[in-house]
């Protein structure tokens, strides 16, 4: 194609640029105002180990029980509310997992507060060691059936 008189054309260059990384053209997100904190999981340590909550008449016959908690803390790290829940917990279970939460303290201070903190923690029945199951029992000298052994163990997330 010829150019029209008076018309002056550029040739066209290409320009080879340095392909675009994360960081060009992008702001850094702001760091946030306080460090990011596992609440729930800060929970659950307060709670400890409550398989000795639990009766064993509580787990017969089910291969896992959940225990849900849910709390209201405050700026202090203090417990101001809190519900404990579990399919076939009873009371006793219940207030022997409230008595362990109700003076705990999540450590330092919580910002933006109140903040409800949920937590699950899960028990998962373990298989009896041959050992412990061996008739050993004063009620298998007896001629009684032994009481079944049960061991629990909670899982750690």
């Amino acid at each position: 194609m010829q150019p029209h008189p008076g018309e002056v054309r550029t040739p066209m260059v290409r320009v080879e640029e340095a392909p675009l990384t994360a960081t060009d053209n992008v702001a850094a997100p702001p760091a946030p105002a306080h460090p990011v904190r596992d609440l729930g999981a800060e929970l659950r340590a307060q709670a400890g180990d409550v398989s000795s909550c639990i009766p064993v008449a509580e787990v017969a016959g089910r291969a896992q029980l959940t225990v849900e908690l849910d709390a209201t803390v405050i700026e202090s790290g203090a417990i101001s509310r809190l519900a404990v829940r579990g399919a076939g917990l009873s009371p006793e279970a219940i207030a022997c997992i409230r008595a362990r939460l109700e003076r705990a303290r999540l450590p330092g201070s919580i910002p933006d507060t109140p903040r409800s903190v949920q937590a699950r923690i899960v028990l998962d029945r373990q298989p009896v060691p041959a050992a412990a199951s061996a008739g050993d029992s004063p009620a298998a000298e007896s001629g009684d059936q032994p009481a079944q052994p049960l061991v629990i163990q909670q899982r750690v997330r």
